[in-house]
């Protein structure tokens, strides 16, 4: 798994993921660094059956304690506050939370300022006050290893192949 969400798994008493109703949690994970490194194994999720949430428009915050958590719009009126986030498959672009859950990020981060207001509202209200937001740190790592790949596979194609 990528560095920008590995966890130290501490976690508030208390918290837990929801099943998709509206919720305010404050888990956190991450040291925030990006592993560039990093090959497809080191970005790869354990596999383990979890249930898959596509998300929404959405924003990641890094708590004051280091934690890294997503807040995103599921539909009308549901929000949700995720715990904190234990890695980052940036291939896959899936993130997993300390609890098990998995996120599929299918979009770049929210930009429109009714959106970003009511998720950093949400956030705050979820004990993430003082939080920064760090949406385009992570969506910049998505997007950095992704050309990674695509760079890895046009080369691959104009490599000519060896003849014996």
């Amino acid at each position: 798994m990528s560095d920008i969400g590995k966890s130290n798994n501490s976690e508030s008493p208390g918290s837990s993921e929801s099943d998709g109703r509206s919720d305010a949690r404050s888990n956190a994970s991450s040291n925030g660094r990006s592993n560039a490194s990093g090959d497809r194994d080191s970005d790869a999720l354990l596999s383990e059956p979890a249930s898959m949430v596509v998300l929404g428009p959405w924003r990641a915050f890094r708590s004051p304690m280091g934690k890294l958590h997503i807040a995103s719009e599921l539909g009308p009126g549901t929000v949700r506050i995720t715990s904190s986030l234990s890695g980052v498959d940036r291939v896959a672009r899936i993130a997993k939370t300390s609890s098990g859950n998995l996120y599929r990020f299918v979009c770049p981060p929210a930009q429109d300022q009714v959106t970003c207001g009511m998720l950093v509202d949400y956030a705050g209200r979820a004990g993430l006050a003082g939080a920064k937001d760090v949406s385009a740190t992570l969506w910049q790592a998505i997007e950095d290893k992704a050309a990674e790949l695509a760079a890895q596979a046009a080369a691959q194609d104009n490599t000519p192949p060896v003849h014996a």
